[in-house]
């Protein structure tokens, strides 16, 4: 079997977003944040489902030319992440 390190689903492209999420930059909110899921990290844009604190938030990472800028969505109810993950998954969230 091969592992693939950071293998995830890619998201949708060429779809109509319909949410727009509001990126910020992240904060040290949380002592201990846990991956839940990722996308695959072929692509210049990675986006993370994270947890910490009974919250959920998604984390998005673009590397452009070796810079990578980081943002984080808003810290939201588990149900609430899940929702916009599975949008953001399907393109229509951005």
């Amino acid at each position: 079997m091969t592992y693939v390190d950071h293998f995830g689903p890619h998201r949708a492209l060429g779809v109509k977003a319909i949410h727009k999420i509001r990126w910020r930059k992240p904060t040290d909110r949380g002592a201990t944040i846990r991956e839940r899921a990722s996308t695959c990290s072929c692509r210049a844009t990675v986006y993370s489902l994270l947890t910490a604190g009974g919250l959920m938030f998604i984390r998005r990472f673009v590397d452009e030319d070796g810079e990578v800028e980081v943002r984080d969505s808003p810290w939201v109810r588990p149900v609430e992440a899940e929702e916009v993950w599975e949008s953001l998954l399907k393109g229509h969230a951005v």
